[in-house]
């Protein structure tokens, strides 16, 4: 008889004939065939379900409608269709992800779209929708402005000093007052008086208030300093001198002096007086700087706690002056490259005196910068003493470090900005 075989598992088939029937090791194989590529189905409920344990059985679960295959040791999942729990928010910024799941979703499946806040982007809610849609650009109450096709928007007459003004209100306010050059009639002006005197006119002596009780004589002079026998003189050149000081002689040197009685003189020929010297203590009158270019224990000791403060400087001609800021004074004014990042790199210092010229101990533990060592950085507040280094102008560091604040708020407001892009994290 014909022997063939199966297209799907190879099983032999016998047909009619006088060829014998197979043999044991013929049938053992085709039922080894049977039990490897068979599937074995059933379905249920899942109370119905059967132990696992037969590997290649599949069972369908009517109570969850859902496929499952026996491993051998338990029944693992076919279906993929749902079952990955309810659908993540919708993002409203950043790049879409493939995800991970092995879950397809759904036909019914739906998202939720947060609503958008203060703090994070979302969708808007009806509410907003509706005044969003209801914006007009007339004068509507509790509505959106928007502006009209030719740009312009209304509302109504303010009733409150923060409200806006429409073009009426300031039509109404300025019609009210008068223009910058205009006239008034002499009718029109009240308060005036009755009467006026002429444009020349004369007044009695008895009609005069306030006036002193008595006179000098026209022809009189003015006492001196000294006594009443002194007067002022203008000699030919025009010059205004004294006459117990033009009158009064000591030497032949022509120079006025100071004597120790503190009285002054003009020169002559007497020699017991030439070539005097007045000590510093007993000289009055004098400037807040002595000979030794200190500053007097009078002018040191003197506290001020009123008034306006000047910052007083000296420059390089040794001439004393107030330091001023105003643009009354300046011409060619632009902006100032200043470098945030040298100014960053100057370094602050503790440091002690050497002692002076007369080997004086300085002081200690003063804390500042180093001339030479800002120099390298911002020269522009170095000053120079003789042609060498000297000093640090401190008021203008402060000027200096101007960008590097400006600097730090770009950078401040760049990062809130990206903070506030930031997207929200999930159950938050």
């Amino acid at each position: 008889m014909a022997v063939t075989q199966t297209p799907r598992m190879g099983l032999k088939k016998y047909g009619a004939g006088s060829d014998p029937h197979p043999n044991r090791t013929e049938f053992n194989l085709m039922v080894d065939i049977l039990e490897n590529n068979t599937a074995m189905f059933a379905f249920g409920s899942t109370i119905n379900r059967p132990t696992a344990g037969k590997q290649g059985r599949l069972y369908f679960d009517t109570s969850v409608s859902r496929l499952y295959w026996d491993s051998g040791t338990s029944w693992e999942e076919v279906t993929t269709n749902g079952g990955g729990g309810a659908g993540k928010t919708i993002l409203t910024s950043g790049d879409a992800s493939e995800g991970t799941s092995s879950r397809s979703a759904r036909a019914d499946h739906t998202h939720v779209l947060p609503l958008a806040t203060a703090a994070a982007a979302g969708a808007m809610s009806a509410a907003d929708k509706a005044l969003l849609d209801g914006a007009v650009a007339t004068a509507t109450a509790n509505t959106l402005a928007k502006r009209s096709a030719s740009g312009t928007l209304q509302v109504v007459t303010g009733t409150s000093g923060n409200d806006a003004a429409n073009k009426t209100y300031v039509d109404q306010q300025v019609g009210g007052r008068a223009p910058s050059s205009h006239s008034h009639s002499w009718a029109s002006i009240t308060g005036k008086p009755t009467t006026f005197a002429p444009s020349s006119h004369s007044h009695d002596w008895n009609s005069i208030t306030g006036k002193p009780s008595s006179f000098n004589p026209s022809s009189h002079n003015h006492t001196g300093l000294e006594n009443g026998s002194h007067y002022l003189r203008i000699d030919s050149a025009g010059r205004v001198y004294g006459s117990a000081v033009y009158d009064r002689t000591y030497n032949d040197l022509p120079n006025m002096f100071i004597t120790s009685a503190g009285t002054l003189g003009r020169a002559t020929k007497i020699p017991s007086e030439r070539g005097h010297t007045h000590s510093w203590s007993s000289i009055t009158g004098k400037p807040a700087v002595d000979e030794a270019d200190q500053v007097t224990s009078s002018a040191y000791g003197r506290s001020i706690n009123s008034g306006t403060y000047y910052a007083m400087w000296m420059n390089s001609s040794r001439y004393i002056g107030r330091n001023t800021s105003s643009i009354r004074f300046k011409e060619n004014v632009r902006d100032y490259p200043a470098d945030p990042d040298a100014v960053l790199a100057l370094r602050a210092v503790i440091y002690d005196r050497k002692p002076d010229e007369e080997g004086n101990p300085g002081n200690t533990n003063e804390f500042g910068l180093i001339a030479e060592e800002v120099h390298e950085h911002v020269p522009e507040i170095v000053t120079y003493f003789d042609g060498e280094i000297d000093s640090v102008r401190y008021d203008l560091l402060a000027v200096a470090l101007l960008p590097v604040l400006q600097r730090q708020a770009e950078q401040i407001a760049l990062l809130q900005q990206q903070v506030k892009a930031l997207p929200a994290t999930e159950g938050n």
